[in-house]
């Protein structure tokens, strides 16, 4: 489900980003949850929401081992 929060014009410049909130592990599936949001280059919030995505998981893979990290680009705009 995702709801805009304000407008979206025509040469706007929007910065999305995914968050995982949540993972549901069930068997050889599972459900990963996400928050979604979309600001625009005023750093305005116009769209919000969440995902979910059942997922399988692929033979032979095993647990994770460890946990891993990505690097996040904060976006452009400023406050």
């Amino acid at each position: 489900m995702l709801a805009f929060t304000a407008e979206v014009h025509s040469g706007d410049t929007l910065y999305p980003a995914l968050t995982i909130t949540g993972l549901e592990p069930d068997g050889d599936a599972g459900v990963v949850v996400t928050a979604a949001t979309l600001h625009n280059q005023r750093g305005e919030l116009v769209l919000s929401g969440h995902h979910k995505y059942l997922l399988r998981r692929h033979r032979g893979a095993g647990r994770p081992r460890g946990r891993r990290s990505c690097r996040v680009v904060p976006p452009p705009y400023r406050h």
